[in-house]
C-alpha cells in the first residue's frame, strides 16, 4: 500500500504515544492509527528551505532578468515539494523520520535598488505544509551505505523493546497553514 496524503476534511481520532504504538504493534492486528499534524510540531519548518522549493527560488531568479528589468512577481504553483524529517520529542520514538509535503504558491518579488544596478529579489511562500502516512514497521535499510548506519541502529533498539508483532499505518491528518 503506498502512502496517501489526508484531507483537510480527516479529523485524528487519537494522539499516540511509544507504548500504545508498541502494544498495537504487539497485537497483531495490523490495522492503522490516526494521529494529529499538530502532534509533530512542524513551527520551525521552513518550506523555502524544502530541496525543490529552493530550486524554483533559483529558477525563479534567473527569470528577473538584470538591471533595469527586474521584472516582479513572478510566481509558481508548488504541487507537492517533500522533504524527509524528524520530529522532535517523544513523537519521534514513535515516527522516527517521516516526509512532509508542502503545497500552495511560490513568488518573488523583486524591487531596483537605489544604489546598485541589481534587483533585490525576496521569495515567499503560501500555501499547507501535510505530511505522508507513515508505516510502524522496523524496516531494515542497506548496510552497505554509511548513512543508513544509525537509522539501522535505532531499528534494531527500537524492534528489541516492542517484541514481535505486525507492521501497521499511521494515518497523519491534518495540516499547517504556512506563510513565509
Amino acid at each position: 500500500m503506498r502512502p496517501t496524503l489526508p484531507s483537510p476534511e480527516q479529523v485524528a481520532e487519537t494522539s499516540l504515544t511509544l507504548e500504545e504504538a508498541e502494544a498495537h504493534w504487539r497485537g497483531k492486528s495490523g490495522t492503522s492509527i490516526k494521529i494529529d499534524f499538530s502532534e509533530l510540531k512542524t513551527e520551525d519548518v521552513r518550506v523555502l528551505d524544502f530541496p525543490d522549493v529552493s530550486s524554483k527560488i533559483t529558477e525563479l531568479r534567473e527569470k528577473v532578468g538584470p538591471f533595469p528589468e527586474c521584472k516582479s512577481p513572478n510566481t509558481v504553483e508548488i504541487r507537492a515539494a517533500k522533504k524527509s524529517w524528524s520530529p522532535s520529542g517523544d513523537i519521534w520514538f514513535v515516527l522516527g523520520h517521516v516526509t512532509l509535503v508542502a503545497r500552495g504558491t511560490l513568488s518573488l518579488e523583486c524591487k531596483k535598488m537605489r544604489t546598485s544596478p541589481c534587483c533585490a529579489c525576496t521569495p515567499h511562500f503560501k500555501g499547507i505544509l501535510k505530511c505522508f502516512d507513515d508505516r510502524y514497521d522496523f524496516d531494515m535499510h542497506p548496510w552497505i551505505s554509511p548513512k543508513n548506519w544509525p537509522g539501522n541502529v535505532e531499528t534494531i533498539v527500537g524492534r528489541m523493546h516492542a517484541g514481535d508483532g505486525d507492521k501497521f499505518w499511521i494515518e497523519i491528518r491534518g495540516e499547517r497553514k504556512v506563510d513565509e
